[in-house]
């Protein structure tokens, strides 16, 4: 079907998907692969992960009926519709043993949001889960990297010479809103008095803070699309600039010394990092930074 398609069995149930999924909608629609399959970092325990947009979708009853023929057991979560929530809608379900989740979009919804975002508006959701790209900013990321498997209208293809060249006021807004994140918890008197006290659990989730919002900071910086990779530090190596004090310390920053010294190292290390950040955002000025280093 196309070159990017799995060969195999896995390229087998792809097809078999995308077919039943072809009945549950009039009109225009689109079906990408996506997920671990279409970024190629997909191994034995990946599932099958597949993004949907529709003119005209079945209604709810329809298509709770057609997917659940469809999978395994005749067992499927789906959604009531597929704009009620942030993410659009979804069905997951089993085929043939493996796990599917399907995300359902309407074109219309889709484009508002990507123009949204696009202007520099996007919400994060939930407020605290950064890692994945898990807020409407992903309706832009993902036409960024999804692989379309059926799509007559050309709908990836026409949308990508919107998202491209990447947005100035996406990347300022990203920058202030996951700069602000990122920097906070350096200044949060919670996070010194647990370094003095060695209270590494607490440490921990500050640390964790920090590098979940400067990995948006950082792909940001590069006008590259943030995707949600799992293997994130992999993808931080290949972009044209990383800060490379946070290469060479990664495993350091992301483990748990449990002695006051290296808490202390930890916490230096991470506002040096944050520093050059800033100021190559042009968010620090040369007169004040915004913190200390220890």
């Amino acid at each position: 079907m196309n070159e990017w398609m799995p060969e195999g069995e896995l390229g087998g149930k792809i097809t078999d998907i995308v077919e039943m999924l072809k009945t549950t909608g009039s009109g225009d629609m689109t079906i990408t692969l996506a997920g671990a399959h279409a970024k190629g970092l997909a191994d034995e325990l990946s599932d099958i992960d597949i993004y949907m947009y529709y003119e005209s979708p079945n209604s709810y009853e329809v298509n709770k009926q057609i997917v659940g023929a469809f999978a395994d057991g005749g067992e499927a979560f789906i959604t009531a519709d597929h704009t009620s929530a942030e993410f659009g809608g979804c069905y997951i379900f089993h085929y043939k043993g493996t796990l599917v989740e399907v995300t359902t979009r309407l074109y219309e919804n889709a484009l508002k949001r990507i123009r949204e975002t696009l202007a520099g508006r996007f919400e994060i959701i939930p407020n605290n889960w950064t890692i994945n790209g898990y807020y409407t900013f992903t309706y832009v990321s993902e036409i960024s990297y999804v692989k379309p498997v059926w799509d007559p209208p050309r709908f990836i293809e026409n949308t990508k010479k919107i998202i491209y060249p990447y947005s100035q006021k996406l990347k300022n807004s990203i920058i202030e809103v996951f700069g602000g994140r990122m920097t906070a918890p350096l200044n949060n008197r919670e996070y010194d008095n647990a370094v003095k006290r060695g209270d590494f659990f607490m440490v921990n989730f500050f640390v964790k803070s920090v590098l979940l919002n400067m990995v948006q900071v950082i792909f940001a910086l590069n006008n590259v699309y943030f995707t949600g990779d799992k293997q994130i530090t992999k993808k931080l190596a290949a972009l044209p600039y990383c800060p490379a004090k946070l290469l060479e310390n990664i495993e350091f920053l992301l483990g748990t010394p449990a002695d006051c010294g290296n808490l202390e190292r930890q916490r230096g290390l991470l506002c040096e990092i944050v520093n050059e950040l800033n100021t190559k955002s042009g968010v620090q000025t040369a007169e004040k930074p915004l913190f200390a280093i220890p």
